[in-house]
């Protein structure tokens, strides 16, 4: 259950149409959600700028896609560990 949940940040892999609604029922004051979904990455932040998160991924991993400063999107064809890795290096 994410509002239980200790960390700010959580990774999911779900399908796309589950990710998309997460968003309505997490309570929390500051989150920053990671969802899988195939080679479709999906972020969602409160209190992160999630713009800031995928500018700080392309740096590092060869992804495509954009942001604004609620929710992104990207395209990574490798493997989930290596994003999870590099936000929480990053941003936790």
């Amino acid at each position: 259950d994410i509002d239980r949940s200790r960390s700010r940040i959580t990774f999911l892999e779900e399908e796309e149409s589950v990710l998309a609604a997460i968003t309505k029922f997490v309570t929390l004051e500051e989150y920053l959600i990671i969802g899988k979904a195939n080679d479709r990455f999906l972020l969602f932040g409160k209190g992160f700028d999630c713009q800031e998160v995928l500018t700080r991924v392309k740096e590092e991993l060869e992804v495509r896609g954009g942001s604004g400063k609620d929710r992104g999107q990207f395209l990574f064809e490798g493997d989930f560990s290596a994003v999870k890795e590099l936000i929480l290096k990053n941003f936790s």
